[in-house]
């Protein structure tokens, strides 16, 4: 039985290793609050999209260059918007904005669906992964153009592309690990649709307990994915894998979990933004010109996909720039 006490005597030497480098614990209050631990501390909201509107000005080019290549991949392997639904949320949007406010429901049903690139014609199962295929290879290559830059490497959009995709299987076990950390918040959600199908949620004490518990479930949620997001920055460095990123990305964000995931929230209210900004306008253009044969916003649909993705990837590989 020595081999079994050699095991048990390295899980406890790595365990007693994991609890000193997170002295924090739950409900406990920390004995030594000055002890440097963690990344470095964030700089504010404004700061940190001065620096993300700096790098992006930096790279545009090759930025420009990823998204033109994301758009075109995603147009010829899944397909623009459907006709049938953009006309749905053209007309919605134009009652709305006409003083008719129960279009507002459907206009904000269509609305989503375009943010999250569901709104386009009806996707088989392949067309369904390729959405999130496509999306997935030009993360990595953005992130990896950008990790070459930063140390002063002159890149293609080709050594990105043909360089990007060597941890793929390593960031596909750590989405893995994500999807498992939104379990709470799904949960949540499918608890609400099956008590407000059977009725139960008509009083304001249920209501309000409910959305206690739908909130604590959520919160759970954004704290876990607050180190994970940034964990998919860390796997595509060299020689890493899954559990160490997360690790890694863990001890980063010791202490500054809420402010990463502040943050976080502020890149989905900046993303919702740019869609209604430029989508309604769009929208109310095409309307106006009455010109069916001008795919005006399908077009502009797509831009906003491949600005979405650029976006977002120069926005979390900066917030991980911060903590180092």
């Amino acid at each position: 039985m020595a081999w079994f006490a050699v095991i048990v005597q390295k899980a406890r030497l790595k365990a007693q290793t994991y609890l000193a480098r997170r002295p924090h614990r739950s409900f406990r209050r920390t004995k030594t609050p000055r002890l440097k631990i963690g990344g470095k501390k964030l700089p504010g909201i404004w700061r940190q999209l001065r620096e993300t509107g700096k790098t992006l000005r930096q790279e545009k080019w090759l930025l420009i260059k990823l998204g033109f290549l994301y758009m075109l991949a995603s147009y010829l392997f899944v397909g623009a918007v459907s006709q049938t639904d953009f006309l749905g949320l053209r007309d919605s949007t134009q009652q709305l904005l006409g003083g008719d406010v129960g279009a507002f429901g459907n206009a904000a049903a269509l609305f989503a669906s375009a943010v999250t690139g569901s709104l386009s014609i009806p996707l088989n199962e392949l067309q369904q992964f390729l959405v999130w295929f496509i999306a997935f290879i030009f993360w990595l290559a953005t992130v990896w153009a950008l990790r070459m830059r930063f140390a002063g490497n002159a890149v293609k959009v080709r050594d990105a592309l043909y360089n990007a995709c060597a941890p793929m299987i390593s960031t596909a076990l750590l989405l893995t690990i994500i999807l498992a950390q939104l379990v709470p918040a799904a949960v949540a959600v499918f608890l609400f649709a099956l008590l407000q199908t059977q009725g139960v949620l008509q009083g304001g004490v249920e209501v309000m307990m409910f959305s206690l518990g739908a909130a604590l479930l959520f919160l759970l949620s954004a704290y876990w994915l607050s180190a994970s997001l940034l964990g998919l920055v860390v796997v595509t460095l060299p020689g890493m894998y899954p559990w160490k990123a997360l690790s890694s990305a863990s001890e980063l964000v010791i202490g500054q979990r809420w402010a990463i995931a502040l943050r976080i929230g502020v890149l989905a209210l900046i993303i919702c933004l740019l869609w209604a900004l430029i989508l309604i306008p769009s929208l109310l253009l095409d309307g106006w010109l009455q010109a069916d044969w001008l795919p005006i916003v399908p077009i502009v649909v797509q831009i906003l996909g491949a600005l979405t993705l650029i976006y977002s990837s120069v926005y979390i590989y900066k917030l991980y720039r911060s903590l180092l």
